[in-house]
Protein backbone atom coordinates (compact mmCIF):
# COMPACT_ATOMS: atom_id res chain seq x y z
CA UNK A 1 0.00 0.00 0.00
CA UNK A 2 2.77 2.52 0.80
CA UNK A 3 4.41 1.95 -2.61
CA UNK A 4 1.09 2.51 -4.42
CA UNK A 5 0.45 5.76 -2.53
CA UNK A 6 3.99 6.96 -3.27
CA UNK A 7 3.64 6.14 -6.99
CA UNK A 8 0.29 7.90 -7.30
CA UNK A 9 1.56 11.00 -5.45
CA UNK A 10 4.71 11.11 -7.58
CA UNK A 11 3.07 10.40 -10.96
CA UNK A 12 0.19 12.82 -10.31
CA UNK A 13 2.61 15.66 -9.55
CA UNK A 14 1.81 15.83 -5.86
CA UNK A 15 -1.89 15.00 -6.43
CA UNK A 16 -2.36 18.03 -8.73
CA UNK A 17 -3.28 15.76 -11.63
CA UNK A 18 -6.73 14.26 -10.93
CA UNK A 19 -6.68 11.57 -13.65
CA UNK A 20 -3.82 9.14 -14.01
CA UNK A 21 -2.90 6.09 -16.07
CA UNK A 22 -1.11 3.64 -13.81
CA UNK A 23 0.74 0.51 -14.99
CA UNK A 24 0.33 -2.43 -12.60
CA UNK A 25 1.87 -5.87 -12.24
CA UNK A 26 -0.57 -8.58 -13.28
CA UNK A 27 -4.09 -8.03 -14.51
CA UNK A 28 -5.51 -6.64 -11.27
CA UNK A 29 -7.62 -9.73 -10.52
CA UNK A 30 -5.00 -11.19 -8.19
CA UNK A 31 -6.31 -11.20 -4.63
CA UNK A 32 -4.76 -10.51 -1.27
CA UNK A 33 -6.07 -10.31 2.29
CA UNK A 34 -4.75 -7.20 4.03
CA UNK A 35 -4.42 -6.88 7.79
CA UNK A 36 -4.00 -3.62 9.70
CA UNK A 37 -0.78 -3.56 11.71
CA UNK A 38 -2.76 -3.14 14.95
CA UNK A 39 -4.68 -6.36 14.27
CA UNK A 40 -1.47 -8.10 13.24
CA UNK A 41 0.27 -7.12 16.46
CA UNK A 42 -2.76 -8.13 18.52
CA UNK A 43 -2.82 -11.53 16.81
CA UNK A 44 0.90 -12.11 17.34
CA UNK A 45 0.62 -11.23 21.03
CA UNK A 46 -2.37 -13.52 21.43
CA UNK A 47 -0.52 -16.42 19.80
CA UNK A 48 2.44 -15.82 22.12
CA UNK A 49 0.29 -15.59 25.23
CA UNK A 50 -2.27 -18.34 24.61
CA UNK A 51 -0.82 -20.45 21.81
CA UNK A 52 0.96 -23.73 22.16
CA UNK A 53 4.75 -23.86 22.26
CA UNK A 54 6.19 -24.54 18.81
CA UNK A 55 2.81 -24.08 17.10
CA UNK A 56 2.36 -22.03 13.93
CA UNK A 57 -0.41 -19.41 13.81
CA UNK A 58 -1.32 -17.41 10.72
CA UNK A 59 -2.22 -13.82 11.54
CA UNK A 60 -4.33 -11.70 9.21
CA UNK A 61 -7.80 -11.35 7.78
CA UNK A 62 -9.72 -13.75 5.60
CA UNK A 63 -11.55 -11.22 3.42
CA UNK A 64 -9.80 -10.91 0.08
CA UNK A 65 -9.72 -7.97 -2.28
CA UNK A 66 -8.63 -7.87 -5.92
CA UNK A 67 -5.46 -5.81 -6.30
CA UNK A 68 -6.99 -3.71 -9.10
CA UNK A 69 -9.98 -2.83 -6.90
CA UNK A 70 -7.66 -2.01 -4.00
CA UNK A 71 -5.56 0.33 -6.14
CA UNK A 72 -8.71 2.08 -7.37
CA UNK A 73 -9.86 2.50 -3.75
CA UNK A 74 -6.49 4.03 -2.88
CA UNK A 75 -6.86 6.41 -5.82
CA UNK A 76 -10.34 7.38 -4.62
CA UNK A 77 -9.03 8.14 -1.11
CA UNK A 78 -6.34 10.31 -2.74
CA UNK A 79 -8.86 12.02 -5.04
CA UNK A 80 -7.25 10.65 -8.21
CA UNK A 81 -9.22 8.75 -10.87
CA UNK A 82 -7.06 5.88 -12.08
CA UNK A 83 -6.96 3.96 -15.33
CA UNK A 84 -5.04 0.76 -14.64
CA UNK A 85 -2.81 -0.74 -17.33
CA UNK A 86 -2.25 -4.47 -16.76
CA UNK A 87 1.26 -5.85 -17.08
CA UNK A 88 3.10 -9.10 -16.55
CA UNK A 89 2.86 -10.82 -13.21
CA UNK A 90 6.33 -11.07 -11.67
CA UNK A 91 8.04 -14.46 -11.83
CA UNK A 92 6.86 -16.50 -8.89
CA UNK A 93 3.87 -14.20 -8.39
CA UNK A 94 0.74 -15.86 -7.10
CA UNK A 95 -2.85 -15.07 -8.05
CA UNK A 96 -4.07 -15.43 -4.46
CA UNK A 97 -2.80 -14.96 -0.89
CA UNK A 98 -5.11 -15.41 2.06
CA UNK A 99 -4.16 -16.73 5.49
CA UNK A 100 -6.12 -19.49 7.21
CA UNK A 101 -6.66 -17.92 10.63
CA UNK A 102 -9.02 -20.49 12.13
CA UNK A 103 -6.40 -21.77 14.55
CA UNK A 104 -5.77 -18.24 15.86
CA UNK A 105 -9.53 -17.57 16.00
CA UNK A 106 -9.68 -20.58 18.32
CA UNK A 107 -7.55 -18.57 20.76
CA UNK A 108 -10.00 -15.65 20.61
CA UNK A 109 -8.50 -13.65 17.72
CA UNK A 110 -10.87 -11.47 15.72
CA UNK A 111 -9.55 -8.72 13.42
CA UNK A 112 -11.17 -5.43 14.45
CA UNK A 113 -10.11 -2.93 11.76
CA UNK A 114 -11.83 -3.40 8.41
CA UNK A 115 -10.11 -2.68 5.12
CA UNK A 116 -11.78 0.66 4.42
CA UNK A 117 -11.02 2.11 7.86
CA UNK A 118 -7.44 0.87 7.79
CA UNK A 119 -6.98 2.02 4.21
CA UNK A 120 -8.21 5.55 4.96
CA UNK A 121 -5.81 5.84 7.92
CA UNK A 122 -2.83 4.31 6.12
CA UNK A 123 -3.29 6.20 2.85
CA UNK A 124 -3.69 9.51 4.70
CA UNK A 125 -0.47 8.94 6.65
CA UNK A 126 1.58 7.98 3.58
CA UNK A 127 0.00 10.76 1.47
CA UNK A 128 1.05 13.34 4.04
CA UNK A 129 4.56 11.84 4.33
CA UNK A 130 5.01 11.75 0.54
CA UNK A 131 3.77 15.31 0.06
CA UNK A 132 5.99 16.55 2.89
CA UNK A 133 9.03 14.90 1.28
CA UNK A 134 8.46 16.67 -2.07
Amino acid sequence: IPEVVERIVRLSDGLRQKKLTLPIQGDGRETRAFCHVTDGARGALLAGERGGSGEVYHVGREDEVAIGALIERIGAVLGVELTLVPGERPAGGTPRRCPAIGKLRGLGYAPAIDLDAGLAETVAWYRDACLKAR
